[in-house]
Formats: structure tokens, sequence, C-alpha cells
């Protein structure tokens, strides 16, 4: 039996690469790419736009190797500031059940008017 991914656990489905809303676009401010993260570190995400505050965002984390989700990083926040932030620490037991080293941030705005996927990072 293979491992879960959070895509058959909840009912999410990845939207598409480009974000057709009118709503102010999101823009990630960190982490801006190319990093390496290693196990145990904090991960701070910085974002701003979207629509207006206060805002209530998911936040995702893509295998985009498997382009699959793999982690619900924040169910559901309220920011009442720009730029948005919330700060992600990798589990120290994150080798042990994850075999890709590529990953991207994912946001989206509870009403999903407007999304984006973030710069690609490494977590080793």
């Amino acid at each position: 039996m293979g491992k879960a991914k959070i895509n058959d656990l909840v009912d999410f489905k990845l939207p598409p690469k480009d974000c057709p809303s009118k709503v102010t676009p999101f823009v990630f401010l960190n982490p801006l790419g190319d990093e390496i993260f290693e196990v145990g570190s904090k991960v701070a995400i910085y974002w701003k736009g979207g629509p207006p505050l206060p805002q209530t965002v998911r936040i995702y984390l893509i295998d985009v190797e498997a382009w699959a989700t793999i982690a619900n990083i924040v169910p559901s926040l309220v920011v009442n500031n720009s730029p948005g932030f919330y700060q992600w620490t990798i589990p120290l037991t994150w080798l042990q059940t994850h075999n890709h080293t590529q990953y991207q941030i994912y946001i989206e705005d509870v009403a999903r008017t407007t999304w984006l996927y973030g710069h690609t990072f490494k977590i080793t």
C-alpha cells in the first residue's frame, strides 16, 4: 500500500497555473526560489496582494516532482496586514516520509478568487 497524498485525503484539486481572477494577484516575497532548507529549519513565507484585508488564506506545500499537494501548511489563516506572513517549520522526520527534494508553496484565498504557485526550493 503506497503513501497517501493529501489529495487522497481531502477534496482538493490543484487549480490551473494561471489565475484568471480580477482580484489583485498574490506575489511571493519569500521564499524567492532556489533556496535549500534543512529539516528542522523555519521557512518564512511572505506575500503581498490578494483580496482586500482582512484576507483568509490557505497555504499548501506542493511536491514539484510528483505534482501533488503533500502538506496542508495552513488550512485557514486570517491575515490583517500586508505583507502577509506565516512561518512553517519543516518537521525533523521529513526525509523519512518524503523522497523528493523539489517543492514550492501554493497560496489561495478561501474564495479561490486568486492563487499563486511559488518558486521552487529544496528540502534536504
